[in-house]
């Protein structure tokens, strides 16, 4: 049987990391979409990180086709990407 290929989005900290960590634990290949590139520290054969803001349809794109010739079509695809903004509700 062959790996599963899962995409996660936001995959270079926080909550985006922790899965991509325990996806390449359990033997799946992953691709990581960020701006900020590379989970720190992670290196690995099945893992492949894309560049790339979610918000740019076109560089999406780009990024899906670039997962599929290089990892194979995804079977899981986790949307996490997101920013954070701190301060009062009103």
């Amino acid at each position: 049987m062959s790996k599963p290929t899962v995409v996660i989005t936001g995959g270079s900290s926080g909550i985006g990391r922790a899965l991509v960590e325990a996806y390449l634990e359990r033997g799946s290949r992953v691709a990581s979409i960020d701006v900020a590139g590379a989970p720190a520290g992670e290196t690995s054969p099945d893992l492949l990180t894309v560049i790339a803001d979610v918000t740019d349809e076109s560089r999406m794109l780009e990024a899906a086709r670039e997962i599929r010739a290089t990892l194979g079509q995804p079977s899981v695809w986790i949307n996490n990407a997101g920013i954070a903004r701190l301060g009062s509700f009103d």
